[in-house]
């Protein structure tokens, strides 16, 4: 028997997408998994909430880093629902301290 311990901060996986903007072109983004769906062909989903880009800044000017931060969560903009085999690579946010 397993004992499930209380975390008490809240866990969230972030990934990074591989999203079609044009044909045969691509662009990256980072997004918050929110829920994965399976329909009756047995096809997967995953619901994600989006992160946006902070314009004009970045975290570190050598690897070029941007910060993010999460779409506003009243926005149905804010969501979307892809197919799971969008999802490149999982992804480690971490809060900057001058950002948060």
């Amino acid at each position: 028997m397993y004992h499930l311990r209380t975390i008490s901060r809240p866990a969230f996986d972030n990934v990074k997408m591989s999203v079609e903007v044009e044909e045969d072109r691509e662009r990256f983004y980072f997004a918050r998994c929110v829920a994965f769906m399976k329909d009756a062909d047995g096809d997967v989903f995953v619901a994600l909430r989006w992160y946006t880009e902070v314009q004009g800044t970045v975290v570190d000017p050598v690897v070029r880093l941007a910060p993010l931060t999460l779409s506003h969560e009243g926005l149905p903009s804010s969501y979307s629902i892809l197919p799971a085999h969008a999802i490149l690579n999982g992804a480690v946010l971490v809060p900057h301290k001058e950002q948060f």
